[in-house]
């Protein structure tokens, strides 16, 4: 991986007036309901949309528009990525800074600034966009801009390739597509999704495609381990067998894909020792099909840039959400990791929760963020097995500090 998001800035969304949170391998967001940990999760996704060309019609069709996610009293909202290039790359090619804002404008929105520049020290043009008219300076004479009149329905990040006069620009929108967004994945039961005329997504069969990422919900979960199985070498196969058994026990013999006898579809299912027929997914319990789809994320390669995940708690025991926790502080070593829960175990589990942790509060209808003060919190762990049971007893304001 070239790219990794190493911070984003919101302004006037929903709770949010103004906040800033840097990315650095393992991050969690705890708080209360309604303190924005969803916001900021949801600006992770508005900022992955900015990369492809139906951004406008996204903002308004998926996330609601003005009416939905302007905050109250607010006149623009505000979206800023920093990305930083890491291992082979880091020492050629600069940091960079992309910021969108969008405005009311009658009963929908229109761009009202749109920039790109990169660093690191003093920043320099690459994009600058204002309601009418936009200029792009070129990649190999940084004083030479040219003048564009921009699609009133497109954001300019979106145009790449050869359109484009700078490399910065496919950089960014490569970094911004590279993030992934997770809600807890879909593993509703069988009999449910049939009661409630619900599909569950992660259970039954699927169209035999390509897999490079887990999808929302983990509905190509049965791709997932195709590709897993067919398509990254013998040892890299047995080595996610071993996490699938540290999950799942012993007994597991092997996660396979079974072709649907209609043709060109396939199902997942799971091999048991002293058991003649393999189980379906369709019966297996909402934790196991968690935690098939937490090992595929961890397993399976992918050009991410961020991975953020909202209550990756839900279905999973305390001794699962351990194993995942361990795959996503290992995951962070590559890409920042950002996580919204509730869970005191998953808090319990952190390996280095004065890095790791923001509390989210609302301050006089505002979002803000804070901090753990780590000599403080080792103090009180002396006593406390983690910052979960800290929390859980009340004494988290004993550790906090501002967000530096």
């Amino acid at each position: 991986m070239a790219d990794r998001i190493t911070e984003i800035r919101i302004e006037g969304l929903r709770t949010v007036e103004s906040l800033t949170l840097k990315l650095d391998g393992l991050m969690v967001l705890i708080g209360e309901n309604g303190t924005g940990k969803s916001t900021i999760l949801e600006a992770c996704e508005l900022l992955r949309r900015a990369a492809g060309p139906d951004f406008m019609s996204d903002f308004h069709g998926i996330h609601g528009g003005m009416f939905s996610l302007l905050r109250d009293g607010a006149r623009h909202i505000t979206l800023e990525a920093r990305i930083a290039a890491s291992g082979a790359t880091s020492g050629v090619d600069p940091p960079l800074r992309y910021e969108v804002t969008l405005a009311p404008h009658g009963v929908g929105a229109v761009v009202t600034r749109e920039r790109l520049d990169s660093g690191p020290d003093q920043y320099q043009k690459i994009l600058d966009r204002q309601p009418e008219q936009a200029h792009v300076w070129e990649a190999s004479a940084p004083d030479k801009m040219r003048a564009v009149v921009p699609d009133p329905t497109r954001l300019m990040l979106s145009y790449g390739g050869l359109f484009s006069p700078h490399p910065a620009i496919n950089r960014v929108r490569d970094a911004l597509m590279g993030i992934e967004v997770h809600l807890p994945f879909e593993v509703l039961p069988s009999w449910a999704a049939r009661a409630f005329k619900r599909r569950s997504e992660a259970r039954g069969s699927i169209l035999l495609e390509p897999a490079t990422q887990v999808s929302p919900l983990a509905a190509n979960l049965a791709n997932v381990y195709h590709a897993l199985r067919n398509e990254y070498g013998e040892d890299h196969w047995q080595d996610t067998m071993d996490f699938v058994r540290m999950g799942l026990g012993p007994e597991v013999v092997s996660v396979n894909t079974r072709a649907d006898a209609g043709g060109g579809a396939i199902a997942l299912t799971l091999s048991l020792r002293e058991r003649t027929e393999p189980m379906s997914a369709a019966v297996l319990s909402d934790g196991q099909l968690a935690y098939l789809a937490f090992v595929g994320l961890y397993r399976l390669r992918s050009r991410r840039t961020l991975l953020a995940m909202d209550e990756p708690e839900l279905h999973l025991h305390p001794g699962l959400l351990t194993r995942v926790v361990q795959f996503l502080a290992a995951s962070a070593g590559s890409h920042p990791v950002l996580l919204a829960t509730h869970s005191d175990h998953l808090l319990d589990a952190l390996p280095d929760p004065a890095h790791a942790v923001r509390v989210c509060e609302r301050e006089r209808g505002r979002t803000r963020l804070r901090s753990l003060d780590r000599e403080a919190l080792a103090a009180w762990l002396e006593d406390y097995r983690g910052v979960g049971a800290l929390r859980a007893d009340g004494y988290m304001p004993s550790v906090l500090q501002e967000d530096p």
